[in-house]
Parts: structure tokens; sequence; C-alpha cells
């Protein structure tokens, strides 16, 4: 409870309740000061009552600052005068009434304790209204009463003891206290100081202010600018969109949430921060008067969270109303069907704020009190310490809140209470008023009450109170009341302060201290095999020591250094390091930590080569080399070794259709190098790892220097996806833990909210190894792996096997992904046997009876299933035997992937009698989707059986003429050109059938099947002979035809390039743009259009060095960018004068301003669905350079045929039509890279203008940049 003490009460001050006429003695006081800025009263308490005690600093009676105290000396005694005693008695009533009576509104926590003293400092005439008096003892202003702390949770509590002093005593260490965090809300929506984010120098300020603020040293408070603790950002943009009503938002509708988040998702696009840190707060109607009449608008209200990068901040947070933003905000939600959409506007709304977590370890009295006690550091108090700071360093403190800490299996131990120096007997009540050095108040009043039971076992009760910290110097006044009944006079005595004890005799002179040797350590310096860059500058600081525990180190020691490189370790001469003064906490007497001034000797080192260092130091003692002495110095230098050049990383990703993981490093590997000896994967993984991607062989090369990839085994020899699932289970099964029965359903976590990890850890088993201790480089011992989780759309099982076997040959069936994909572990199910529709010709199904025999009358077959289920294997291989003539068995194959998706998919394989072609997809698939204009091959299986074997093993049913298999492919939905030929069959009506519809594989060409939503049903029927009977096959397969996509190609290659401004050689020109589909026979003739655009991708662009080393997905980035303006007028009007043709006339570089990138964009379409688009980016040089296009490639090019780059260069002429003179040469780059250096690469030179890559060069599945270079 806090009662607030009225002015008027104030006024009146303080007196003694029942002061007694003078009487018998009760009190008995005694005062001392013996210890420094410390003053003691003792005194005996035989009457229950209160007494007041008054403490005040001699020279003040005639007031503070003008304000006159409450107690007025007597000149004539040089006590208190009657009406200071008077006002004393009336203050002593105030603090009775206020602190020792339950208050009426007492609310908790616990019931009300009555506390033993309750206190008031500054006690004059005019006192300040914020003196509270609280009923766990009060401590009001900067008075600090040290609280013993008891949870964790709830750190602070009455201090109030018996036989103790204050919490710790001030000589030893402070006891174990939790770390505290203080949650600090920054900024204000009010202001703009935090629009740039908390920078770096606003968190180093915030830092020391917190220290300032808490009493704490510097170094105890951890404000982190890195990692999960950083400084999380947040503010509130409105986009506004015109031609939408808030009703179409409507989150009751699923049209509504899906509108509502393409409009998240565009307008965290535009603002190039991840999904992840935008939300949607409201969608309202825009009021009429902020919007045109009869126009519909609404408002999105957005919250942008957990930003962490103030760069970031400062660059997003100004762009909600500006025109880029808008423009592609819009695009984007164009682009996602809000077609209605007019216009996107925006402001950017309140100011940034944020929140950091402040780390703080409190080791002192003072700094555990002004964080534990009450509500602790307040906004207010972090705010006025940083009044004086600079504006790029002040920021707005808003909210505090304090948690506490324990580390991890620590226990919380409250600090015990030290023991009073000559304790008095008990009972007995010991006080400690313990003000912060330097604050102690001008006047304190302390009243305590004593009951009955507190005299009553021996007739008396021991009462000390100690005043801690007082002003040394002047002398302090002490005027004790006793309001019991029948007490004491007052009582007054004065005390001098002192600062330190007073002198004793001094102390016997002792020896010198003895010397058994030196030994030195590394007082500063970087850490044992630390990897710094080069450039770094190392600073070692060495500390001499002595060679025992009760030696001394002579005063002519200094320190000697030395440093040498490996492996040669060529050291030079010791040379003397230079004396340095530094501050460091040392411990003296009694534990103490305390900051003094100490000699450190210094060693400065700048490497300037990559390599392995190590420095070495030893004390010695200068003065022992004089003549007749033995020299003294340490024979054990030490040392320290440090590594110039860099930590190696590499980040891993698991690619789940080929079963390939690629580990990029940051830099060149030399297991990667040309001509480096192969190193397999026990050589260079962990155990771990290797049972991680095992127990199969996990199989190692290298792509590039760089770049290794790591081939998995088979899915089912792997273990990877398995932990990974485990993984994520358990990481799902924690964020669910509160999803219980006991626990309300608003409160459950929602599983699909729930971010699942995507990673896993790998490690090499010798890291030290890969690289030479001279190259200065390091591997790092582990790498992380990223795992895609999202969901294959073309995820599936398919089961590859014939429909129809006979008695002549095992029937083999596959389980494979639908994609022929790595990701999968197969299981198997038997699921039913019937009659087969072939049961006539190949023999009855049934038995006499008409009985089908089930599933569990074949036991055979029930065993093979699970023995693949045991092995997870892919396959099942059924003999004949285990089948019978006439049924059809039903099999179901299921494939878990590595996210735990479960495909299934079942297959229907008749058993028939005799001799059958085994024909099945080579891919399993019988369902495929091909382009109008490409070819296509449906590729098939065959098996036939060993006839001389079938014969033995099954009867003469097998003997048949294997050479006698026929091929007949039917199209069974429609015609078929291509099937046919031009002559008329002379055994049947119609056209002879094309060799290829005679073949066991099937090419259709172009063009031949029509576009279609249905898929075109083809079928296979093989046969052994011209008479089929029995020994006839039919496989279907599926074929949908869809148009082919337009081709958009623009001269010049994509980009980015360079043109001198004004040449006439470059061009805009799409003339090379295509449909695919055009050349079909029976095409209809179309018209093609094309729309051109131009964009500003930067201004202020400089060529960057590394334009050639970007990757696809950087290139990707690149041209996605947003646009931040468009083209100049005469830009526009040169592409205008295009009149919807597929070339730009000429001068267009003539119109292009200097250090800007431009983005030219055609739109291409035919007047059908169909829409191509092709960019290039260009800037302009005031330079006569050339010309340099590249033709790419328009298709996917297969890396086991040469691939073919063609490049052209025109040199620019001059001002008056000259030619450019000198040479001009040309290289090439790639990335990822290729050894441009080894001719067997290239079927051409590597320095011409065009490029032939050699077959088998590039790596299956990856996407290559070119870039080529023009040299002069």
């Amino acid at each position: 409870m806090r009662a607030r003490f009225p002015p008027r009460a104030l006024l009146a001050a303080l007196t003694l309740l029942g002061l007694a006429s003078r009487g018998a003695g009760s009190l008995s006081p005694s005062l001392t000061s013996e210890d420094p800025m410390r003053l003691d009263l003792e005194m005996n308490v035989t009457r229950a009552g209160d007494v007041t005690v008054l403490v005040w600093e001699d020279t003040y009676e005639e007031g503070v600052a003008g304000e006159p105290m409450t107690v007025v000396i007597d000149l004539a005694t040089g006590d208190p005068n009657a009406l200071s005693v008077t006002t004393l008695q009336s203050l002593s009533a105030d603090v009775a009434a206020a602190a020792f009576v339950e208050p009426s509104d007492w609310a908790g926590p616990g019931a009300w304790t009555r506390p033993r003293a309750a206190l008031v400092d500054e006690v004059h005439h005019e006192p300040s209204t914020d003196v509270v008096v609280t009923s766990a003892c009060c401590s009001p202003n900067l008075t600090d009463h040290v609280r013993r702390p008891f949870t964790a949770a709830e750190p602070a509590n009455l201090f109030l003891t018996r036989n103790g002093t204050h919490e710790w005593d001030p000589v030893t260490l402070p006891p174990n206290l939790p770390t505290v965090h203080l949650v600090l809300g920054l900024g204000s929506e009010e202001d703009d100081n935090l629009n740039d984010g908390m920078t770096f120098s606003r968190v180093v300020a915030l830092r020391a202010a917190v220290a300032t603020a808490t009493y704490s040293r510097e170094y105890d408070v951890t404000v982190s600018y890195s990692g999960a603790g950083r400084p999380k950002h947040a503010w509130a943009p409105t986009v506004i969109l015109h031609g939408y009503d808030a009703s179409n938002f409507n989150t009751d509708l699923a049209a509504g949430v899906l509108r509502r988040e393409v409009v998240r998702e565009a307008v965290a696009y535009a603002l190039d921060l991840p999904d992840a840190s935008l939300a949607v707060l409201e969608v309202a109607d825009e009021p009429a008067s902020e919007r045109s009449p009869g126009e519909g608008a609404c408002r999105f209200n957005f919250t942008v969270s957990d930003v962490v990068d103030p760069d970031e901040v400062a660059r997003a947070w100004p762009l909600t109303n500006t025109a880029s933003f808008l423009e592609a905000a819009k695009a984007r939600m164009l682009s996602n069907a809000l077609w209605e959409l007019v216009a996107v506007s925006g402001r950017r709304g309140p100011g940034v704020t944020a929140t950091v977590t402040a780390e703080l370890r409190p080791n002192t009295a003072g700094s555990w009190v002004r964080i534990a006690n009450g509500r602790g550091v307040e906004p207010r108090d972090v705010n006025a310490v940083m009044e004086g700071y600079a504006a790029d360093e002040k920021v707005f403190v808003s909210s505090v809140a304090r948690e506490y800490v324990l580390s991890s299996g620590e226990v919380f131990s409250p600090p015990k209470l030290s023991e009073i120096r000559n304790a008095p007997p008990t009972p007995s009540t010991v006080l400690d008023v313990v003000h912060r050095p330097g604050s102690a108040r001008r006047m304190t009043a302390l009243v305590a009450r004593f009951d009955d039971a507190d005299v009553a076992e021996r007739g008396g009760h021991v009462f000390r109170v100690s005043f801690h910290n007082q002003r040394p110097g002047a002398d302090a006044r002490v005027a004790v009341l006793d309001g019991s009944d029948g007490g004491d006079d007052p009582w007054f005595s004065r005390r001098y302060i002192m600062l330190s004890r007073p002198p004793s005799p001094p102390p016997m002179p002792a020896p010198p201290p003895k010397v058994q040797g030196l030994d030195t350590r590394v007082a500063a310096g970087p850490a044992e095999n630390s990897v710094s860059p080069l450039g770094t500058s190392f600073e070692f600081l060495f500390e001499p020591l002595p060679g025992c525990e009760t030696c001394g180190v002579p005063t002519g020691t200094t320190v000697y250094a030395r440093v040498a490189k490996e492996p040669e370790l060529l050291y030079g001469d010791w040379e003397a390091c230079t004396a340095v003064d530094v501050e460091a906490v040392v411990q003296v007497l009694g534990g103490l930590n305390v900051t003094r001034t100490v000699k450190r000797y210094q060693l400065l080192h700048e490497p300037e080569a990559l390599g392995a260092y190590r420095a070495q130091a030893k004390s010695v003692d200068e003065d022992s080399f004089a003549p007749g002495m033995d020299a003294l110095e340490d024979v054990t230098p030490v040392e320290r070794r440090y590594i110039v050049g860099a930590i190696v990383s590499g980040t891993g990703v698991l690619d789940r259709r080929t079963g390939v993981i690629s580990v990029t490093f940051t830099d060149p590997v030399p297991y990667g190098e040309p001509g480096a000896a192969p190193v397999d994967a026990p050589a260079l993984l962990s155990q771990t790892s290797l049972d991680l991607l095992g127990p199969g062989d996990v199989r190692v090369a290298w792509a590039n220097p760089r770049t290794v990839l790591l081939t998995l085994p088979p899915a089912r020899e792997s273990g990877l996806c398995a932990a990974w699932r485990e993984v994520r289970a358990e990481a799902l099964a924690y964020a669910l833990r509160n999803n219980r029965p006991d626990v309300p359903v608003r409160l459950w976590t929602d599983p699909g909210s729930v971010a699942l990890p995507t990673e896993m850890t790998i490690s090499w088993r010798a890291p030290e190894a890969w690289y030479d201790v001279a190259s200065g480089f390091q591997m790092e011992k582990s790498v992380v792996l990223t795992i895609d989780d999202t969901l294959n759309a073309e995820a599936g099982v398919v089961i590859a096997g014939a429909r129809v076997s006979g008695g002549c040959q095992q029937m083999s069936l596959q389980a494979v992904a639908a994609d022929g994909s790595w990701d999968g572990v197969a299981r198997w199910s038997f699921d039913s046997v019937l009659v087969s529709p072939n049961a006539a010709a190949a023999g009855a199904g049934a038995d006499s009876s008409g009985t089908v025999p089930g599933v569990d009358e074949h036991p055979d077959l029930q065993r093979i299933v699970a023995d693949a289920n045991a092995g997870s294997f892919s396959s099942l291989t059924l003999d004949p035997s285990n089948t019978k003539p006439g049924l059809r068995y039903k099999f179901g194959a299921s494939l878990t992937d590595c996210t735990g998706l479960n495909s299934t998919a079942s297959m229907d394989a008749d058993r028939v009698a005799g001799a059958v072609p085994f024909v099945y997809p080579t891919s399993g698939r019988v369902e495929y989707v091909t382009q109008y204009s490409a070819s296509f091959t449906v590729a098939m299986e065959t098996r036939i059986p060993d006839v001389n074997e079938s014969v033995v093993k099954f009867g003469s049913s097998c003997d048949v003429d294997v050479t006698t298999l026929t091929y007949i492919w039917t199209n069974l939905t429609g015609e078929a050109d291509c099937f046919f030929t031009d002559v008329r069959s002379t055994a049947y009506a119609g056209f002879e059938r094309a060799p290829r519809a005679t073949r066991r594989t099937l090419v259709i060409p172009p063009f031949c099947l029509k576009p279609r939503p249905e898929p075109h049903k083809l079928e296979l029927f093989s046969t052994f002979g011209s008479d089929p009977g029995a020994s006839a096959s039919r496989t279907e397969v599926l074929l949908t035809v869809i148009p082919s996509p337009l081709v958009a190609a623009m001269k010049g290659g994509t980009g980015p390039r360079v043109v001198a401004r004004g040449a006439g050689a470059f061009v805009l020109d799409a003339s090379a743009s295509f449909d695919p589909d055009a050349v079909a026979p029976d095409a209809e003739t179309s018209t093609p259009s094309f729309v051109w655009s131009c964009g500003v991708v930067q201004t202020g662009y400089a060529p960057d060095p590394a334009d050639g080393s970007r990757d696809a997905m950087e290139m990707e980035r690149l041209y996605a960018k947003a646009s931040v303006g468009g083209c100049p007028a005469a830009v526009s009007e040169k592409l205008a004068e295009a009149r919807g043709g597929p070339a730009v006339p000429e001068g267009v570089s003539g119109a292009l301003e200097l250090d800007t990138l431009y983005r030219f964009t055609v739109q291409y379409d035919v007047g059908d669905d169909r829409v191509a688009n092709v960019s290039t980016l260009v800037h302009a040089v005031d330079a006569r350079v050339p010309s340099v296009t590249l033709q790419a490639p328009t298709q996917k090019t297969a890396s086991s045929i040469a691939l073919r780059l063609v490049g052209a260069a025109t040199r620019t002429p001059g001002a008056d039509g000259s030619a450019s003179d000198g040479a001009v040469a040309f290289s090439w780059t790639a990335v990822p890279s290729i050894d441009f250096s080894n001719p067997q690469n290239f079927l051409t030179s590597t320095d011409a203008t065009s490029l032939v890559i050699a077959p088998n060069v590039l790596l299956p599945g990856q996407s290559y940049v070119f870039t080529l270079h023009r040299l002069f």
C-alpha cells in the first residue's frame, strides 16, 4: 500500500503520539560513529510505544535552499527548541497513522502486515508532495532500502531484519542475483525520431543511458545490435485502393480473404519486405470527403513489425507514398485478379517505434535496489539521462517492462544476512537506513513501534538503527523522542562523521616479497586459433606474474616478445614490449573487485601475408642482469596462435528431385581445384553426417572449387528425410503443447501457423585439413543444410509394369515418383483378387466351384509384399507360380516424400496363360502433357521370356516364336494422321500404318495430334505372331496436347548491356520473336503485335565489376526489381514510333542519360490468350565502345550435346563518322564457373564473340549465366 502525505500534515511535521512527562528512563540511548560514513544509535526499549529518531546535519538548521527545516535550534542550549519538539510530535503521529494502521482499502497481495518502522526524508516546512510511505517500508525519493530477493519472479521484499545488517556487506561479493531483462519500448508514433531506425550509434547510446539509470557499469549491460536480440522496428502505413469498397474484402467470405491476401502480398512485395513482417490491421471505407463522387475507395491499415535492419527501415518507411511503390503495388494487384482497381495511393502513417531487450547483470547493492525496488527503472529515468545526448544518438523510451531470468540449471539463492559485530542480546531489532553514496538526506525521521510482546520476555528490547553513507566531514545531530507511557524526555546528541577510520600507528615495515621465478600471461589479445582478415592490427597486452603464490614481481621486470609465421616459425630476436597503463578489474583484500590503473606490456603486430602466426612473450627482470646477480626470466614463454585469413563457411541445399546436396562455400576449396586428388565421402564427412545421409553410399563430385555435390543413396537408404521429419515433428509438438482440454480453445495454436524448421546440419570429418596452414583459411566444422518443404505440385506415385502378364516369365512392378524424382520411400499392399476379363481366353479364373481365391489364399504374394516393405524396396518381382491364370490382382503402392506427404496409387495386373509380351511405359507414368509444336516420345519397355527355360519350367504353352513380336499404336479418341501413310491397305479398310505406329516406342512428330482440353488415349497392342490369341497385350497411355507458348526474343541479349550514347549500332529489335504453332500445316494466319515500354531501374548507376559473376537467381532478382521512374520523353517517343511493330527506329541511344540503368521490355502477342515478354537492361556511356550483343538459346539444352552461344560486336563510329581504332579482344565468364583455361571444355576458342561448349561440361539441372566481355 502506498499512502501520500497531505501537504498540511507534512507542514505540521512529525511528532510522537502520547509523549509522556519526564520520568524514569526507558531508552538509555547511545550514539556512536566508529565506522566511516556511518552513524549508529542504540537504545533499550522497556515500554511499549513509538520511538521517533530524527537525524540531521549540523549547520543546516537555517534550512536548505531557503526552505526552513523542521528542527529549529535553541541558540542558548544548542538543542531543538520547544516548537521543534512539538512539530516532531505531530510528524510522528501522522507517520504512525499512515504506516501502522491497516488501510481500509487493502487489496493485497496477501494479508496486511504492520511494518516495524516507517521513514521520511528531507523533512522541512515545504516538502515535495511526492514523498510517500508504503506498508512494505518506505522508500521515498532516492533513499535505498536494500530488499531481500526470494524468487526469480518477485525478487524484492521488505527489508526488516533481526540480528542482521543490510543485505550484503560492502566488503563482500554480491549474492547470486538473477539476470534482469528490461524490455524497452522505443520511439513514438507522434515524431519522426526513429524513422531511420535504431542505428548502431543509438544502440550504443541507449546502452550507456540504461547503465547510468540503473547504477550499473556499462559492461554489465548488453543491448544487442545483432542476432535475435536486435531492435525490432514497427510502423503502420496506410494504402488506399480506388475502385473497391471495404465490403469486397469481407473476411466472412472466401473471396474476401483471398483479396485481402493479394493486397497484403502486393504491398509487402512493393516494400521489398518479407511477407511475415506485414499484417492487415483494418480495412475500412475511405470517408466521402477523401474520394471522388461515386468512386469506391477503401483504406488498408497495415502494421509492419519485426524489421531489424535499420537500413531496411530507412529504405522502406518513406516508400508508401512514392510513385515507384504505388506503381509496383498496383501492378502486382492487377496481375492477381484485382481487375477493377483504378489507382493506389498511400500514406506513411505514424512514426516508427521499436522494441529492444537490455540485459543487465546487477552485482552491487545500489544496482540491484534500483532495478528490483518497486516498479524499478521507469522510462522517465532513461529519458532524463539521454537529455544531453546528441540528436543522432538520443532515442525516446516509451515503456519499460522488467523480467528476471535465471540461467539454465541455476538455483536462485537469496543472499545471507551478515552478523552484527557485538550483537546485542535478543530479542532485538536492527534497522539500517542505507542511502546511496552522496545522496544522504539533510534530515531523516524514522518512527518505530514496539508492542508489549516485544518487552515482555526480558523486560526490554534492544533497538539499534544505523544510518549508512552519511555525508562525511560534518556533525550529525540526533533527536530521540520516547512515545511510551511515562517515557523519557527528548534526548539529543551529535557525532562527527568521518570519511575513514582514524590512522593507527604505522605497521612494522614488511620484508620485501620473495622472488622465485617469473611467469607471463596474455592479459588481452586475439583468442587462441582465432581467425581475422588480412589488414587487421593485432594488439597484445602481457602481464608479468610471480613464480609462486607468495612471491612478488621485481620492480625491474619488463616483457619481451617475438612473432613467427607457420610452418617455418622463424622467430626473430626478442624485442622489448611497450609499457602502457590500462584500467583493469582487480581483486583486493576481502574479495572486493575494484577498477585500478595497472601496467601492462604492449605488442603490436600488423601481418602482411595470410597464414597462421604465433606470438611468444616472456617476463624478464632487467635488474637481475647486474654484475654478480643471477639472471631472472620466464623460462616457459607464453604463446598465442592466431590466424590471418578467413573462416570459410558453406551453405547447403538439398534438391529433393535429384537427391543431390549442393554445398556452396564462401571461398575456393583445394579439393575442388582442377587436378586435385579425388576425396570420397568417408574422408570428407564426419561419422555422424555419414550416418545421417546413409547408410547407403554417398558420392562426392566437385562442380567447381566453390561447390561440392553430395549425391545421396536412394531415398530408402538415406536417413536424412526421416531425421528431418523427426525434428519437425518435435517442433510441432512443442508449438502445440498448450492444445489441451484444460486450455480454452481460443488460446490454442493453429497447426497451420507453425513455422517448422527447414534446416539440418552436416559436419566435416577433419575441416582443419582442408587448407594448408600457411594459406590462412580455415573451414568451419558444420554446414547448415536447407531442405525445401514446399509441397510438390507434381507429387505422386505411379506403378510401372505390364498390365497383362503371362505364365512364362516373372511379373515386375516398380513404384516410382510421378515426376521421376529421388524423393520418396515406397510401401506396397496386396489389395484384392478378382476374375480377369481375359479369363475366357486365358483359362478359368475360378475353381470348379466358381470360387475366386482371395488375398488370404495367396500366402506367397503376402510374404513377397511384406519382405519388400521391410526393406523399403521400390519393386516387386512375382513368379508365375505365385499367381493363377484368369485372375486380376490389385496391388497398391504409397510413396512418402521428405516432408511426410504420402501419395498412393494402385494397379490391376491381369494374369493370363501362355506367353504374353511384358510391355509397360519406361517412366511408369501413363499420363503425359506435351506442346503442339514439340515432338514427343512415349518410351515403352518390353520383356520377353526365355523360351527354352520357360518351356521346361512352365510347360509347352510357352513355346512361341518371340522373333514375331509385333506392335500397333492406335489413337482411340480421334484422328492421328501421322500414324498412317498415304497408301491404302490391302488387308483392311483404310490406309497402311506408318512405321512409327508399328514400333515399341512411339515418336509423335510436331502438329500430329490436335491441342484439346481432354487427353488423347493412345493404345499399344503387342503380340507374338499375327494370331494373338491369349498372347496379346494392350497398354494405354493418356497424352494431353496444349498450345505452345510464344517465344519473345530481343536482338542483343538480355544484358546488362553497355552502349555508347548516340551509337547507331544500338537497336531494339524483337523481330526474332515467333509463334511455334504458326508453322502448323493448318495454322490460321495471325497478325503479331508488339508493345514497347521503358523504365529506369537505377539512377547514379556505375557498372559493377561483379556483373559477370551474377548467378541465375541474382539475374532474376535484378530483372524483377521495380522501376524507380519512367524513361525520358524522347525515349518514349522513339518507342511509340514502332507503332506495334517488332523494331524501334534508331536514335534511342542518343536520348539515354548517362549513369542510368534502363529496362526495355517488349510484349509480344498473336491475338489469342498467349502473351510473351522479354526485357533487356541497358546503360549508356560517353565513350566509343563496341556494341556487344548475344543471342541466347530460347529453349533448355541437354548437357550431353554441344551448346552454341552466338555473339556479335560492332564498332562505334566517331562523331565524324570515322571508324574507331585499336584492337578489341573478347572474353567469356560463366556462373556457376567453368574452367575457361581448359581447352577440352570448348570446341572453339574462348576469346571470340561466339562460343561452343563441349558436351557433358555443363551440369544437368543447373542454370548458367554467360557474359561476353569486350576488352581494349
